[in-house]
Formats: C-alpha cells, sequence, structure tokens
C-alpha cells in the first residue's frame, strides 16, 4: 500500500458518512486538502464540487469534519512529502463503503 492509498483508507475510517448519503448512488464530494510536513492540515479542507443533490451539502460537510478529526496525518512519509502535500480526495458512499 502506498502513502496514498493509505491516506484514503484512513480517510475512509474517520468519515461518519450520514443516513441520507449512504445510500445517494450518485452523490460524490471532492475535497482538496493541503499538509504540512508533519502531516498536520496547512489550511481548512476545500470541497471542489457541488452538486443540486439534496444531500451534498450534508455529505460535503462531513467529510470535512471527518478531515479535520483525524488530523494530523503523521504517519504519511516526510520523505515522499512532494508527493501527498497536496492531494484531491474523491468521497464516493459507494466506494467508502465498499460496494
Amino acid at each position: 500500500m502506498n502513502e496514498l492509498q493509505a491516506l484514503q483508507a484512513r480517510l475512509r475510517d474517520c468519515w461518519d458518512i450520514p443516513a441520507g448519503v449512504q445510500n445517494a448512488r450518485d452523490l460524490v464530494v471532492i475535497v482538496k486538502i493541503q499538509f504540512k510536513q508533519d502531516g498536520s492540515l496547512m489550511t481548512d479542507p476545500l470541497v471542489l464540487n457541488h452538486s443540486a443533490h439534496p444531500a451534498f451539502q450534508v455529505g460535503a460537510e462531513s467529510a470535512v469534519r471527518g478531515i479535520r478529526r483525524c488530523a494530523p496525518y503523521s504517519f504519511m512519509p516526510r520523505a515522499k512529502y512532494d508527493d501527498w502535500k497536496e492531494v484531491e480526495v474523491k468521497f464516493d458512499p459507494r466506494e467508502m463503503l465498499g460496494g
């Protein structure tokens, strides 16, 4: 597992998917995350997309809360900081819930 896969796995554990979002097949939230070298957040996570889906705002807010709650991500290797200092993560309930 590379560092980005490890980060995705950690975020999956951190995201408390609201009940209305769990069944939203077409709901995907994309978040930009910027990190400091110690794995802490450099800036607040930024939601990059929008949707008219009624559960989108709830899903987006829960994704950002999960990112904040699990910080710092100190398991990320400092030697590869350039690879993970800024990432875009797709929060898709279907993928995050394994189905």
